[in-house]
């Protein structure tokens, strides 16, 4: 029986339940002997819910505790690790997650990152589930599909291939250099960022990742300094000319223990798993020409799976003018993401 799925950041869990024990009496059995038989059975309550709340809710919950420390290894997101990990484990008639296993493998960095995220459930206490009101056993099979989409084991588009998302050095050094004019083998893009967390953001980077659609080259570019938490930062970048896809938006979530990596494909429309279409019809994209200035815009990144881009290019020259004096902001290119 399927109950739900919650893609996060690239990733997907699926939740499958078998049921372990739950057996009809006898009475129940043999048709048409005796009086009507009354069968009622209730899965396990995961805490936190309210009373009379549906079974869905109860999941969503259970999904939702497993989702926020899901974790990707660095590792094999950048080797382009694409495949599902089994778990399975037990609720038993005490409320108490056990017998927590590997069912099916995928290599042992992202088994091991499944096995620790599972164990979590170890310290809850469930409400048990019942079978005629008596407190029974219940078993959980949790697949989780790593690079994968809903439903489908293909990319929504070419900038979903491994060759695209393989971890790149970022491009650190901002263009900005007063007494010098623009680069004739390259475009200058400048604007700013509305970034996702504000003062949780800690003192890590975020970074965008761009995809030259024109050469195949990928690039990114930091659109959060770090040990600054401010909701707006403004960037300026020197790149080959070409056609600019967003690929992600990439950004580290503080946490008492250091940070969390998180990744957001930058979409303009929904997800789908029909096929891989070229990044051009599903990614926001802009042109750079050589020897010009671009105005890409506000990129506002605040709510999730909901990028959108600004105009406030008069308040962004003022504030980029004292940087570029060699430069005429007012003729600069408007290349907002489309």
């Amino acid at each position: 029986m399927q109950l739900s799925e919650l893609p996060r950041s690239g990733l997907l869990l699926t939740w499958l339940l078998s049921v372990a024990g739950f057996r009809l009496p006898a009475a129940a059995q043999t048709a048409g002997s005796g009086p009507a038989y009354k069968y009622e059975e209730r899965m396990p309550v995961f805490p936190g819910g309210l009373p009379g709340e549906n079974q869905s809710a109860n999941n969503q919950r259970l999904i939702k505790f497993l989702d926020d420390s899901l974790y990707f290894p660095p590792q094999a997101r950048r080797d382009g690790v694409q495949g599902k990990v089994v778990v399975a484990f037990a609720v038993d008639s005490a409320g108490r997650t056990r017998n927590i296993k590997l069912v099916k493998g995928l290599r042992a960095d992202v088994d091991e990152a499944a096995l620790r995220n599972v164990r979590r459930l170890e310290r809850i206490k469930w409400q048990p589930g019942t079978q005629n009101g008596q407190p029974v056993t219940v078993s959980y099979t949790v697949p989780l599909s790593y690079g994968l989409l809903p439903g489908s084991s293909s990319p929504t588009d070419s900038l979903d291939l491994p060759q695209f998302n393989r971890w790149k050095m970022p491009v650190l050094d901002s263009w900005n250099l007063p007494h010098a004019g623009l680069p004739a083998d390259k475009g200058v893009i400048y604007g700013a960022c509305l970034q996702r967390l504000g003062f949780t953001s800690g003192g890590f980077y975020q970074f965008v990742r761009l995809v030259n659609l024109t050469t195949q080259q990928v690039f990114v570019i930091s659109v959060k300094p770090a040990f600054k938490s401010q909701r707006e930062n403004s960037f300026c970048y020197a790149l080959p000319p070409g056609r600019y896809a967003l690929s992600q938006y990439e950004y580290t979530s503080s946490k008492w223990y250091g940070g969390e990596m998180r990744t957001e494909r930058l979409l303009k429309l929904p997800a789908t798993a029909e096929g891989a279409p070229a990044a051009g019809t599903t990614r926001f994209t802009f042109n750079v020409q050589p020897g010009v200035a671009h105005y890409v815009g506000v990129w506002n990144f605040t709510d999730e799976g909901k990028p959108s881009f600004q105009n406030g290019k008069a308040a962004m020259d003022t504030r980029f003018r004292p940087g570029l004096r060699m430069t005429d902001l007012r003729a600069a290119v408007l290349a907002i993401p489309q």
